[in-house]
């Protein structure tokens, strides 16, 4: 379904440079850490996550192996049905088999 034109779903759009959750959060990361001034909150935190995985938390570990190598590519197994091109190939077939015939 589409809109007329003109008409958006989204009327106040992308939020303006550094309104945005994600650029909050990169300048929040940015500034010197409370604990130790001479580090970034980034440094603290992928330092946590470091320590929680040599920990044995699952979850961290699944966090740093996936942007360290990357998730393994998953095959996905899928049969792509489609009535209509079941409908067009029988009648191609059904033509190309009455063209043999004349």
């Amino acid at each position: 379904m589409s809109l007329p034109k003109g008409r958006t779903n989204n009327p106040n759009g992308r939020p303006p440079k550094g309104q945005c959750l994600t650029d909050l959060l990169k300048k929040y990361l940015e500034e010197p850490s409370i604990n130790n001034p001479l580090v970034t909150r980034k440094v603290e935190f992928v330092e946590k996550v470091y320590e929680l995985a040599k920990g044995g938390d699952t979850i961290c570990i699944k966090l740093i192996w996936s942007y360290t190598d990357g998730l393994p590519v998953q095959p996905i197994d899928h049969v792509f049905t489609n009535p209509l091109l079941e409908v067009l190939n029988k009648h191609n077939a059904d033509t190309d088999n009455t063209n043999g015939d004349d």
